[in-house]
Formats: C-alpha cells, structure tokens, sequence
C-alpha cells in the first residue's frame, strides 16, 4: 500500500481510500463492500457479519485521521421483542475481556501493536480491551496489514467462535 496524498490533502480523501483498500482486500474474501457509508457485510445463511469505519470532526490534516472499527454479528433466528435486530454480538463486548490482575488496571492493546496500562483508582476490575481505533495517517503497509490482521484476529475469528456455538445450540 503506499500512500499518494501528502500533509495538504483532505482528511476524508485519506480515510476514504483507507476504507476503499480495507474494502478490497475483504471482497477477496465474500465480503460486499459499501464505500458511500464504509462498511463490510457478509451475509451467511441467517448471520449477518458487519463491520463499519468511522471517522471523528477532530482529524488534523497532515497529522491525523482517525480510524474507527465498529462491528456487530446478527442472526435472523434471535430476534425477539429485547433484541429487534438479532444481535449476537458487537462494540463494545467484543473488545473487552476480563483479566486477574492484581491490583485492578486495564491494559489498552492497540491495533499497531502499543500497550496502555490504566490504573486509576476508578479502576475496581482488571479487564483487557482492545482498541479499535487507529490513526492513518502515513499508513504503510506493515501498518495496514496490522489492521487485516485485528479485524481477522480480533473481530471474525471471534465471530466465528460464537456462530459454531450458536449453530450447536
């Protein structure tokens, strides 16, 4: 992936074609690609696997353009009057996970690999969370494939966990 924009193009020009890459590396894989509202769905038997991006007002040109991941997993066969979409899973549940560590903290994994220690007194439970956030700006490839590999790793092996656990219930 190499980068065709320098510090004066618009912030949305580079998170578009960010989300267009992301787009067409997953359409390799079955999944449909929207770039006017960027997201990925895959639709499989009554799952419905989709992952939006998302942007913020507070991106910098040449600095900083914010990348968010949002993604759910819905199956047809779980709606009900409590859950009118199906939802078997998504943001924020996906992303955080308990741990017993002592003293409580919460430990921030980022997408490119940093690690956050929070122990603010706030803080009475030790839980892992995975930060589906990232700046683009200068993405390379090292650092898109970082992004293949969350959303492989982190969102659909997760979801794939819970459809084979659905499926055998």
């Amino acid at each position: 992936m190499e980068s065709t924009y320098n510090q004066y193009t618009p912030c949305k020009e580079i998170f578009q074609g960010v989300c267009d890459e992301i787009g067409k590396y997953y359409e390799q894989k079955g999944f449909k690609y929207s770039p006017s509202r960027p997201k990925l769905v895959l639709k499989k038997d009554d799952f419905v696997t989709e992952i939006a991006f998302f942007s913020s007002r507070n991106n910098t040109p040449g600095q900083y353009v914010h990348l968010e991941i949002i993604p759910s997993l819905s199956n047809k066969s779980a709606k009900s009057e409590a859950n009118s979409k199906g939802v078997l899973s998504q943001y924020p549940d996906l992303f955080y996970h308990p741990s017993d560590e002592i003293p409580p903290k919460m430990t921030i994994n980022e997408i490119f690999g940093g690690v956050i220690y929070n122990t603010e007194s706030w803080i009475t439970e030790s839980v892992i969370r995975d930060f589906h956030a990232c700046n683009v700006y200068g993405l390379d490839e090292e650092k898109f494939l970082k992004i293949i590999a969350f959303v492989d790793h982190k969102i659909l092996a997760k979801f794939d966990e819970i459809i084979k656990k659905y499926e055998s219930t």
